[in-house]
């Protein structure tokens, strides 16, 4: 008899589950219905549990429109140096690194103490980076589609594919997250334009 129950309830939890799906995307339109004290028009003061933004998976143009966006080049003195001797460049980069990524040196620094986004940070403000290169990248206000999203960065002073310095990105999703962590929609990597 309790083989037979069970075997009754299996189908049935298997035909429930997709009831019990999370959809990634958040959707303002699914939040809770909105109270109106006046019963004349719906007014946003009173709107309940309504996000902040929108946030959802970056579609595929989307994802190149940000790819297309990025920008690492040489200022004038940068191209002055890399033609005198380009493997200066590449020096410049690993003592960059070096100062701005202690965990290189010291794996005992915990990641959650000095993230990729503090060390990218320290690179963007080290004086010879700002002397010999040029990084943009698109920020929400460029694209409201990535408002939510995150972008992580981290200075690769020579790929080992390209043997050119490059910087190499992530976008994460919000919608996606897996113990504690956003999951990666796009990575990949902005290459040095040596011109």
């Amino acid at each position: 008899m309790k083989k037979q129950k069970l075997f009754f309830l299996f189908p049935i939890s298997v035909l429930t589950l997709p009831v019990f799906a999370i959809s990634c995307n958040i959707n303002a339109k699914q939040s809770s219905p909105k109270i109106n004290l006046q019963n004349k028009e719906e007014s946003p003061i009173y709107n309940i549990n309504k996000p902040a933004y929108e946030i959802k998976l970056l579609s595929s143009s989307q994802i190149a429109e940000v790819k297309d966006s990025f920008s690492f080049s040489l200022t004038e003195e940068g191209k002055k140096l890399y033609n005198s001797n380009p493997s200066e460049i590449e020096k410049i980069l690993k003592r960059i690194r070096k100062k701005s990524y202690p965990r290189d040196t010291n794996p005992k620094i915990s990641l959650k103490v000095f993230s990729l986004d503090d060390s990218f940070e320290e690179v963007k403000k080290d004086n010879d980076f700002k002397k010999y290169f040029i990084f943009q990248s698109p920020t929400s206000e460029t694209f409201k589609y990535l408002n939510g999203h995150k972008l992580e960065f981290e200075l690769i002073p020579s790929d080992p594919n390209k043997k050119t310095p490059a910087i190499k990105y992530a976008i994460r999703c919000p919608d996606k997250i897996y113990n504690g962590v956003m999951s990666v929609e796009d990575s990949g990597f902005i290459y040095l334009d040596q011109i």
